[in-house]
């Protein structure tokens, strides 16, 4: 990609992506860790009244948001491994052009 300013090209490193996209498993697990604790922490409190059911509604809300966590985390996964895919899709196809312009 030519940057306006200095007429340089830019090169798009991919490894980058690439290490993130394998990484993906071990965030899973760490989320997984991470709920997984949380849970248990939450069986271990036992507590009544107003204050309590104030708590756990709160806490409840945490539940729901760690698992809107998850979700975005995995669509950001999905959407990384798809710009992967067209990036290199594209430099495949710009270096089949570049070694033989003739057959387009």
């Amino acid at each position: 990609m030519a940057d306006n300013n200095s007429g340089e090209y830019v090169c798009l490193d991919t490894r980058v992506i690439k290490r993130c996209l394998d990484r993906k498993n071990e965030f899973i697990k760490k989320y997984n860790k991470i709920n997984t604790k949380y849970t248990t922490l939450m069986s271990k409190i036992y507590w009544t009244g107003k204050g309590a059911d104030a708590f756990f509604d709160d806490a409840q809300k945490v539940r729901t948001n760690l698992k809107g966590i998850a979700d975005v985390l995995n669509g950001m996964c999905d959407t990384l491994k798809n710009c992967l895919d067209v990036i290199e899709e594209t430099d495949k196809t710009l270096g089949e052009f570049n070694r033989n312009p003739e057959k387009t």
